[in-house]
């Protein structure tokens, strides 16, 4: 699942990120140290730290973009699931397809179990669980309602 992969993506990144400046800092007490009592610093080793930091910056700057690439595409999709909701919610019981809204919940749910799997318990994903598993119950009433052998008498009944 895409949002565990993220999540997988971002702890990737903190600990390189931490791995980076934790190196950049020893070599930067390195040459403080060599500085402060005057030892001769050659200059292919100065030009080495300042292309390690560059390089560094610029590795960085890279994880930044494709986080950001990542971010900005999840929250498209996400205004896109909103739309296709809000529209699903506001039509016409004649209009509702029992069979997409079926397909829409069992997707959530396996979403859901990837998420558990992936993050640790937490009061957003026990509260969507508990929400999609209600919604799965009404699916069968819905659909059971939506049936074409249902007729104006069954109506008439309910």
């Amino acid at each position: 699942m895409e949002l565990v992969e993220r999540l997988t993506f971002l702890d990737k990144i903190e600990r390189r990120i931490e791995d980076m400046e934790a190196g950049l800092n020893v070599t930067r007490e390195l040459y403080d140290l060599m500085d402060s009592y005057s030892v001769p610093v050659p200059p292919e080793d100065i030009a080495g730290y300042s292309k390690a930091i560059k390089n560094e910056s610029s590795e960085r700057e890279t994880y930044k973009t494709n986080l950001n690439t990542s971010l900005v595409k999840d929250i498209d999709e996400l205004k896109q699931e909103v739309k296709d909701l809000k529209r699903d919610v506001e039509c016409d019981f004649e209009n509702i397809n029992p069979e997409h809204l079926r397909t829409q919940t069992t997707e959530y749910l396996k979403t859901i179990h990837q998420i558990e799997r992936g993050l640790p318990v937490n009061s957003v994903t026990l509260s969507l669980k508990e929400k999609v598993e209600e919604m799965k119950e009404k699916v069968s009433v819905i659909t059971y309602l939506r049936s074409p052998a249902m007729k104006s008498h069954h109506w008439d009944l309910i």
